[in-house]
């Protein structure tokens, strides 16, 4: 009863901390019925029937020799949209507004908040993983003391990056949260689907269209979507021998939903631009021209920037700062904040421990017994955060919004990392409190750390949008700072 209460208090406590953060820049939420806000005006483009945005552009847009270089635009465009045929499309994936914005505006006839969209999908997120995380631990570790329940939801609700992002919570992270929350819940009813005593066909059905929301969010969720259905399918087929008929009626539920859905987003592509595979991006209206999206000349630079930059730790408030590295994708020279991944948040160190875990047991100096299933998830998972930030390196943009589609998934690695590592050292109680201890204190410092860095996110936009509310938080530390 005391794990539910503090659980629940913790959730309480995530979700207040995520509204706050979303409006304390000085623009609470405002259910209008006008708004200017990206999405809701691609809803609006929706309910009147047509795909693009309900803005005419300027004539001398359109007349200038090319509308597309950032000094010839500049006057006329809006930012970050992209022009085709003298039409303005939001090139951002449109999950958020076909599953959220729009039925809102259809059930209430006013606009959903875009910056409280970032807010429920990013807490919506969190939801599901715990609820994965549960599913996880009642099936194959039911003996976990109860705190890993309130670590669960600390790690993933303030140590993913998450209140960082709420700093500025636009459109840019809107399609990253709705994306985010999108391939958790596939994994939840996977789970649920795939390992409960009866198999569940709608639950397989349901992670394959969720999958298909996340990619529908965006569009570099396609890798690990694919992957992930590789993998349920090989979980379908390893279990055939008892019931030879059911793996195919899964594999159906799995590939024909999410099938249907590609195919859905493949033709919305087309009918915007002549093109089942162009998404927006080569007609993006932008401040700087754009070198070239992907190429393997980004790796090295964007791999180490997002797996081991680290934050500079000093005295100053709020005493943790994420360091300015160059975005190679640009022609000018332009930055922004990145945290590495095992940097800044060391317990992803964890899902790294598989590798010596597995080779131990492949030489038979270990044996994982029960907790082999929680291994074979950890590896699964951290294996999805390795092949994310892989795929992401490739691309010349670098900004720390983007680490929420990989961090998430080496931090549930490593939660399952931390209780197989719990069970080895049973018969140990010294040991293992002393490493309970050491990594209670690495999850003080993701947790402060990403607190310190959700009061200045990109451009210390508190201090610059509110400033009365930032002098007041700085001078509850005061006692800190150098006189």
């Amino acid at each position: 009863m005391a794990r539910k209460v503090c659980v629940l208090a913790l959730f309480a406590i995530t979700w207040s901390f995520y509204s706050w953060t979303a409006r304390s820049d000085g623009k609470p939420f405002a259910f209008n019925h006008t708004t200017k806000d990206y999405y809701n005006m691609m809803t609006d483009g929706f309910l009147e029937g047509h795909l693009y945005l309900p803005v005419i552009p300027d004539p001398r847009l359109l007349q200038t020799t090319d509308p597309y270089d950032p000094e010839q635009n500049a006057p006329y465009r809006m930012h970050d949209v992209s022009l085709y045929r003298g039409r303005f499309y939001l090139y951002f994936g449109a999950a958020p507004a076909v599953s959220l914005l729009l039925p809102f505006r259809l059930i209430t006839g006013v606009r959903f908040p875009e910056s409280l969209a970032v807010a429920f999908f990013l807490f919506a997120g969190l939801v599901v993983s715990y609820w994965s995380f549960q599913f996880i631990i009642r099936r194959f570790a039911p003996q976990t003391p109860g705190y890993f329940s309130i670590i669960a939801v600390i790690l993933f609700g303030l140590c993913n990056f998450a209140p960082f992002i709420l700093r500025r919570p636009a459109f840019y992270e809107l399609a990253i949260a709705c994306a985010y929350f999108y391939y958790f819940a596939a994994v939840y009813f996977l789970l649920r689907g795939l390992f409960e005593d009866r198999r569940s066909l709608w639950k397989l059905a349901a992670a394959a269209v969720c999958l298909g929301m996340a990619v529908a969010a965006r569009p570099s969720y396609v890798v690990i979507a694919s992957g992930t259905l590789c993998m349920a399918g090989a979980g379908l087929l390893r279990r055939s021998s008892s019931r030879p008929h059911t793996p195919f009626k899964g594999m159906l539920a799995l590939c024909l939903p999410f099938g249907c859905m590609i195919a859905l987003l493949l033709t919305y592509n087309y009918l915007r631009f002549d093109s089942f595979f162009e998404f927006g991006q080569r007609y993006q209206l932008s401040s700087f021209r754009v070198v070239k999206y992907f190429g393997p000349e980004y790796f090295l630079h964007n791999f180490r920037a997002y797996m081991v930059s680290a934050s500079r730790i000093d005295r100053h408030f709020p005493f943790f700062h994420l360091r300015t590295l160059q975005a190679p994708i640009f022609s000018v020279v332009y930055g922004e904040p990145v945290g590495g991944a095992l940097a800044t948040a060391p317990l992803t160190g964890l899902a790294f421990l598989l590798i010596p875990i597995w080779i131990f047991q492949t030489s038979g100096r270990v044996q994982l017994d029960r907790s082999k299933p929680l291994a074979i998830l950890a590896t699964l998972f951290g294996l999805n955060g390795l092949v994310v930030v892989s795929f992401l390196s490739f691309f010349g943009g670098l900004t720390e919004r983007y680490v929420l589609e990989f961090v998430p998934s080496f931090l549930f690695s490593a939660i399952l990392v931390w209780i197989i590592l719990y069970q080895f050292l049973t018969a140990l109680p010294p040991y293992r409190r002393a490493l309970n201890l050491f990594l209670v204190l690495l999850l003080l410092f993701q947790l402060f750390l990403n607190l310190a860095v959700s009061l200045t996110g990109y451009y210390d936009n508190l201090l610059e949008y509110n400033p009365v509310a930032y002098r007041q938080i700085r001078s509850w530390f005061s006692f800190i700072e150098p006189r």
